[in-house]
């Protein structure tokens, strides 16, 4: 794999949360839920990031489309990777 052109990133956001069952109005007070996302930023646009949790050079799968609206906080995680070889363990 040739050298990562995608960052890691944590991003807190808030998500739409459903409520399946017969449910009494006066009792709906779930509101949002707050989620946690951790990957390779594959993409951004002026409103979503793209994260996914699998990447090759150029592909990922398992992405999160979160729309920038709905975000807490956001950082980039720097590391870098282990060395070819190197116990993982």
């Amino acid at each position: 794999m040739s050298a990562i052109p995608f960052p890691l990133v944590w991003i807190e956001w808030n998500d739409a949360a459903s409520i399946d069952a017969w449910t009494d109005a006066q009792e709906m007070d779930h509101g949002l839920r707050a989620c946690v996302t951790v990957g390779w930023l594959m993409r951004e646009t002026a409103g979503e990031l793209y994260v996914s949790a699998t990447r090759s050079d150029s592909e990922a799968c398992c992405t999160t489309i979160i729309p920038k609206r709905c975000i807490t906080f956001r950082r980039p995680i720097h590391t870098a990777p282990p060395a070819r070889g190197s116990d993982l363990a």
